[in-house]
């Protein structure tokens, strides 16, 4: 039956093919299946991750696109962000400070050092206090996101360390920087869990400030977390007094969720994307294999369908809301694996434009466009640029992209500039419907999407 699936998969895609694709090994087999059984257009358009084959594939079909030109500045950076405030400057975080430029990124002075000395736990060591991200209000007030990360001592597992806890904390500047007042925590104590990840913040169409940010949720017994509840859920904060007090929301926007980025919309629509990422649980189907594991395992991959220890998926996802944050759709896959960390903006066209980083040719950057509102996007991927990590983005007032990441070699940060394509440009290769993220492992059927015309 799963062969009979993956013909029908395979046949109603090809049909639609625009562009020429090197041919793929099976995304399933005897005694094993993954998540591309169920995303047949993405396993598609991206090929298969971590294979000689799949970097052959895009290689052929993505397209080089060309920056208009580029700065590196003398700023170390982690994994840096950036905002456009409400006069147009542009705020990014470094290590421990925050950096503007006023030139569209030419040029960056150092705006002020957010308050990072670590705050210490009874019970617990200190392990990182870091600067995760930042914003500016509507009143011009700098907003730094810290988090502060605590285990027994020690060496970091993540989740599965039953003593492992990080919070999340929001420092506010109305002097452009050069003073901070005390951080306010975000997080419930004592076991809810969040921060860690790099976000900036958003506007929301009521006007308030969000925030959003992964938690999950420790017993408290001692006793290490069920398997079945090792994942992160994606929540927002948000605030209506210029970033002193916040709220969180009373239900998460989506589960598997990590590193999220919003975007309102010209229409008022709240568009996000996730790094859609979960290891294999105990209700997911026994052949479920895991990619990153199957690098170094043989069929029918054993050792890579084992629970609790391996991502099934890490994708960048769609999600969205018509209804100001109150209800969201469910994520929709929309880059392949290791395809992640995305950032949206949306150019005076109307035109949303998704530049996201990769790791499976090395590491570099990407980019892909929707005119319907992240409904349905480009098959054409454009290549933007190679080396670096990570791809936060703003759209100046011209509509050129600056697209900030960390450098390969200096880790210093780098600004791209850059345009994107014209839309007859992108409609050349046609468009395509994202699938629903779960349930991840069950093969699709024609039925699963209703396809997809250029808008």
């Amino acid at each position: 039956m799963r062969a009979i699936l993956l013909t029908i998969a395979i046949g109603f895609l090809a049909e639609a093919t625009p562009h020429r694709a090197v041919a793929q090994p099976a995304p399933a087999g005897d005694g094993w299946t993954t998540w591309a059984v169920t995303h047949p257009e993405v396993f598609e358009i991206f090929g298969q991750p971590f294979t000689a084959v799949g970097r052959e594939h895009r290689k052929a079909t993505f397209v080089p696109w060309p920056l208009t030109g580029f700065d590196t500045h003398p700023v170390g950076v982690v994994q840096p962000v950036v905002f456009k405030g409400p006069n147009g400057e542009l705020v990014a975080n470094g290590i421990d400070r925050i950096v503007r430029s006023v030139d569209g990124g030419h040029t960056w002075q150092v705006a002020g050092m957010p308050p990072l000395v670590p705050i210490q736990r009874e019970g617990l060591k200190h392990l990182v206090t870091r600067l995760e991200g930042c914003g500016m209000t509507a009143d011009g007030t700098l907003l730094a996101q810290i988090s502060a990360q605590y285990n027994d001592g020690r060496p970091y597992e993540g989740l599965i360390d039953s003593t492992y806890h990080v919070d999340l904390f929001v420092s506010r500047s109305t002097d452009g920087g050069r003073s901070w007042e005390p951080r306010v925590r975000l997080n419930a104590a004592p076991h809810e869990n969040s921060g860690g990840h790099s976000t900036r913040f958003f506007a929301l169409p009521d006007g308030r400030i969000g925030l959003s940010m992964t938690a999950f949720y420790q017993p408290g017994t001692g006793e290490p977390m069920p398997v079945e509840e090792m994942y992160e859920r994606t929540f927002i904060w948000s605030s209506s007094d210029d970033g002193r007090t916040w709220q969180r929301s009373a239900r998460p926007i989506c589960l598997y969720g990590a590193e999220p980025d919003f975007l309102i919309l010209q229409s008022g629509r709240l568009l996000a994307t996730i790094r859609w990422q979960r290891h294999k649980l105990p209700h997911d189907m026994p052949d479920l294999a895991t990619p990153h594991a199957m690098r170094h395992d043989k069929p029918p991959y054993t050792k890579s369908k084992a629970v609790g220890k391996y991502f099934v998926g890490r994708f960048t996802a769609v999600l969205h809301s018509d209804d100001g944050g109150a209800t969201w759709t469910e994520p929709r896959i929309v880059t392949g694996m290791d395809e992640q960390t995305g950032c949206l903006v949306q150019l005076s066209d109307g035109a949303v434009v998704l530049v996201f980083g990769h790791k499976t040719d090395g590491l570099g950057q990407r980019f892909m466009l929707s005119y319907d509102q992240g409904a349905t996007w480009s098959r054409r991927i454009y290549q933007l640029h190679w080396g670096g990590q990570y791809a936060s983005s703003v759209v100046l007032a011209d509509d050129t992209i600056v697209t900030v990441i960390r450098h390969a070699e200096t880790r210093q940060l780098q600004a791209l500039r850059w345009r994107a394509p014209l839309r007859k440009q992108v409609q050349e290769a046609g468009f395509w419907t994202p699938r629903v993220a779960e349930p991840i492992g069950v093969p699709a059927t024609r039925a699963d999407t209703a396809g997809a015309s250029p808008p």
